[in-house]
């Protein structure tokens, strides 16, 4: 068995591998890494097929024919080569396209890009953009932080499907096992389409798509106009937005529309949250 990081988790998950005269042949958690404790999920658990599925791409490819067929003709490493070379020499500028990197990769990307005037554009098919720059201005920092919903009384989640695809769902896993476990905290999945982890919330909430942000300053203008937490908890955040009489706007009457959400299920979840808090 070798430790080693799992290449297809985008969290950092680390997986012990099995070899047998020089071959993966099996993969699981590494029981000794503090993120997923020795427990993996179905990439880690396929990730063997990516080294020997007969389907996978073995050398360079280049399409032939007309555009959409679908063909592709195979060449050699030297081909290949020569013809990025030359690509690269006749464009004025070009996009080198990859998914995020950290790290090295990222530091070679950067260099490669800078050196020969090009730009380096990160793809993701679920891009979290959004919640960076949104952590980065209540918290400050650009990394992910860590959510202790192990020790949460109650979990509000506005579309992070954590048991499924958003974050860890390995480690997320885990802490909603020890939060469903002792006072058995809830949950309140609020989104658009029912995921995994909605459909094991205690309470599942639709929400009309794109109007997820109104219905959370709903929630929070029931807690301010109810006087349910004191007012030095949320006087900051609230004045940077525009003040309490910014917040009427969004009342739930108000917003119910919009939502999709009725009114008195939006005063329920409000008051909720802060019973059950932390």
């Amino acid at each position: 068995w070798f430790a080693t990081a799992d290449a297809h988790s985008r969290v950092g998950n680390s997986v012990v591998v099995r070899t047998v005269d020089g071959r993966a042949k099996k993969v699981e958690g590494n029981p000794g890494f503090p993120i997923n404790h020795g427990k993996s999920d179905a990439r880690a658990q396929a990730a063997v097929q990516s080294l020997y599925h007969p389907d996978r791409i073995k050398q360079p490819m280049i399409p032939v024919g007309q555009r959409g067929e679908g063909r592709y003709e195979v060449i050699d490493w030297e081909q290949a080569l020569t013809l990025l070379v030359n690509k690269l020499g006749a464009a004025n500028s070009f996009d080198l396209i990859t998914s995020r990197l950290t790290g090295t990769e990222a530091e070679i990307a950067s260099s490669f890009t800078s050196l020969l005037g090009g730009r380096h554009r990160v793809h993701e098919a679920m891009e979290d953009t959004n919640f960076r720059e949104a952590i980065k201005k209540i918290f400050g920092v650009t990394t992910t932080p860590h959510f202790d919903i192990g020790n949460a009384g109650i979990v509000l989640s506005f579309g992070a499907d954590f048991l499924g695809t958003w974050g860890s769902p390995v480690m997320y896993s885990q802490a909603y096992h020890k939060m469903r476990s002792g006072k058995r905290g809830r949950l309140t999945q609020i989104e658009p389409r029912m995921s995994l982890s909605g459909a094991s919330a205690d309470r599942w909430v639709h929400v009309k798509p794109g109007q997820e942000g109104a219905l959370a300053l709903s929630i929070a203008q029931v807690i301010i106009a109810e006087q349910l937490v004191d007012s030095a908890v949320w006087a900051e955040a609230v004045e940077a937005i525009g003040g309490v009489q910014a917040l009427t706007n969004y009342a739930p009457d108000a917003v119910t529309q919009i939502t999709g959400v009725p009114t008195g299920q939006i005063q329920e979840i409000a008051r909720e949250f802060v019973e059950l808090q932390p």
